[in-house]
């Protein structure tokens, strides 16, 4: 089925006098500024005769192409979900881009026709962070970029990251709430298929799958940067965006946010550009090696690094350190004395150095028992717990430098420091 492209197109020039560019006074309470008003400005039109906008919806209807989307057709969600494309969001597309990009009614819906046809769709998974800031754009490897809030494409979820003031904003964020840092980008082609309603449930599916996988790794990104720099990193909000905002109309696309309750207020640490190194070996790495050696100990650090109390550092410390150095042993014998030997050892140095550094595990695994049965750290024998911890996540973040860039396993570890 196609559509009747000359008598559609004698509409939209009929039409087009009866339009004008949506701007923000049509909107009261928008700022003209958020993201939010230029989202709208560039995928719908304001009408000056309502009149003449009914009359061309009523053409689409009786086309036996257009006619299909009058609530028949459902649009798959970057997020997983769905909802119908309905016949004025399909009007407001074509006649904004008649409006905004100049293009011949004939072009456009020639154009419209072969991108509902295509499959795959591209678009930009983004989350937002705080704790990590940088100036210009990184490329972190495997289709990962850090780069600054500012530096996103525009899309309403970013003017709610922003702290931006318009109608989506209302109840989402306390202006008074942090503001992001930084943000992770990870560039996606989805099968975001505009398809009928009978085949919007198969169609979800398919793109769950894709879906779960970028939550992951925005997940596993932050938690890398958090242990590289040994500095807090938080997850702000994430959300997924058109790389083109107006290449199909859109049934719309939701957000997640973090509760704030949970960052803590402390000054962004800049990316350091020396580590990149760093962030390549990592994710050129497989997916089960990652998730074996790495994902565990780099999120309990990150805890670590976030939390509030010592005892909660304690415990997470604590963890993060044992399962990077014994994440292989199936029979928990002697972990303490292991855990110590194989630290000391991957960190290396002369035979007095290890000794030192066994001597520091020791210390931390102590503490890590005292969080656990006590409940409460208190300072004995000259050592302070505060100091403590701060020295051992910072060990823990060297700890895991060295495995990153290092193929030896924590097995073959296990030399004794005089050997």
């Amino acid at each position: 089925m196609k559509p009747n492209i000359e008598i559609l197109a004698a509409a939209l020039r009929k039409i087009l006098p009866h339009m004008e560019h949506w701007n923000a006074s049509l909107q009261p309470g928008t700022d003209a500024n958020s993201d939010y008003a230029f989202i709208l400005s560039q995928v719908t039109v304001g009408t000056k005769d309502t009149d003449a906008f009914h009359e061309f919806i009523e053409v689409l209807r009786q086309d036996p192409y257009f006619g299909a989307f009058d609530g028949g057709k459902w649009g798959v969600l970057p997020s997983g979900g769905g909802g119908t494309v309905q016949l004025d969001a399909v009007a407001n597309h074509l006649l904004a881009r008649l409006l905004n990009e100049g293009i011949q009614p004939e072009a456009i819906l020639a154009q419209f026709q072969e991108r509902v046809q295509n499959e795959y769709r591209e678009f930009l998974f983004v989350a937002s962070i705080l704790g990590i800031s940088v100036d210009k754009p990184v490329g972190l490897g495997s289709g990962i970029t850090l780069m600054s809030l500012d530096q996103v494409p525009p899309s309403i979820q970013r003017g709610i990251a922003l702290n931006q003031n318009h109608p989506y904003s209302i109840g989402q964020r306390p202006m008074t709430a942090p503001r992001a840092t930084a943000a992770l980008v990870i560039h996606s082609n989805l099968p975001t298929k505009i398809v009928a309603v009978s085949e919007g449930y198969a169609a979800q599916e398919k793109i769950a799958p894709h879906v779960a996988k970028a939550n992951e790794t925005i997940e596993e990104v932050i938690d890398l940067l958090a242990a590289i720099h040994c500095a807090p990193a938080f997850l702000h909000m994430t959300w997924a965006q058109p790389a083109d905002i107006n290449y199909l109309p859109d049934v719309g696309s939701g957000w997640h946010t973090s509760d704030a309750a949970h960052f803590r207020h402390v000054p962004p640490i800049p990316f350091d550009q020396s580590l990149l190194d760093l962030f390549h070996t990592y994710l050129a790495k497989t997916h089960s090696d990652r998730q074996k050696k790495f994902r565990i100990p780099m999120a309990r650090l990150n805890r670590a690094l976030s939390a509030k109390a010592e005892v909660d550092q304690a415990i997470d410390l604590g963890i993060a350190l044992e399962s990077l150095l014994l994440h292989d042993i199936e029979q928990p014998t002697e972990l303490s004395f292991r855990l110590r030997l194989r630290g000391a050892n991957l960190r290396g140095g002369s035979v007095d150095e290890r000794r030192s550094a066994m001597a520091k595990l020791n210390e931390l695994y102590d503490l890590r028992s005292k969080a656990v049965h006590l409940g409460v750290l208190k300072p004995s024998k000259g050592t302070d717990p505060k100091t403590l911890l701060k020295d051992g996540m910072a060990e823990c973040s060297h700890l895991i430098k060295l495995l990153v860039k290092s193929t030896i396993e924590p097995k073959n570890l296990e030399l004794m420091p005089s050997q």
